[in-house]
């Protein structure tokens, strides 16, 4: 009996498309999931920059609202990340106050759960966060992924932040 060799070819074909075909496949879809991170990575550098410019001249313009109002750092952060949901939480904005001198010192953190600064020992709202201090402003989110190698790597998602500091110039 006589086998047809394009049944055969066909069915190679069809065998190696299938292999080539999965990897492609995951390949693209790792492309566009850098794609996504890569904007977003963006959106949240643009957003602690901003928010951190913005703080630089209304230091003590803090919300602990959810939709915090536009005229506060946070707001700000928020608005600047369009497409990117930037909750307002301890764990996404991070604000912290800084005396410039020989070395850097920590004089206090804005805490959103209580919406107020929570002062270093020996600090107050009359000698922190005043002109010629530091603030620091730090936007962290995680993101999730489409491609399923990818989903299984980052189980969690991938945690982007960034990282601005400027002199308050008030």
């Amino acid at each position: 009996m006589r086998r047809d060799r394009r049944s055969d070819e066909s069915a190679q074909a069809l065998v190696e498309f299938s292999i080539v075909g999965t990897f492609f496949i995951l390949l693209v879809l790792g492309i566009i999931n850098f794609g996504f991170t890569f904007e977003k990575k963006i959106v949240i550098a643009s957003a602690a920059n901003n928010g951190a410019r913005y703080g630089a001249t209304h230091a003590s313009s803090l919300s602990n609202a959810a939709a915090p109002a536009a005229n506060t750092i946070q707001g700000v952060i928020r608005a600047t990340s369009a497409n990117v949901t930037i909750a307002n939480t301890d764990s996404n904005i991070l604000i912290r106050y800084y005396k410039l001198g020989a070395t850097l010192t920590l004089c206090g953190t804005y805490a959103q759960a209580t919406g107020t600064v929570t002062y270093v020992a020996g600090y107050t709202v009359a000698n922190c966060g005043i002109q010629d201090d530091m603030i620091d402003v730090k936007v962290t989110i995680t993101t999730t992924f489409i491609a399923p190698v990818l989903t299984d790597v980052f189980r969690n998602g991938l945690t982007l932040s960034n990282e601005v500091a400027v002199v308050i110039a008030v």
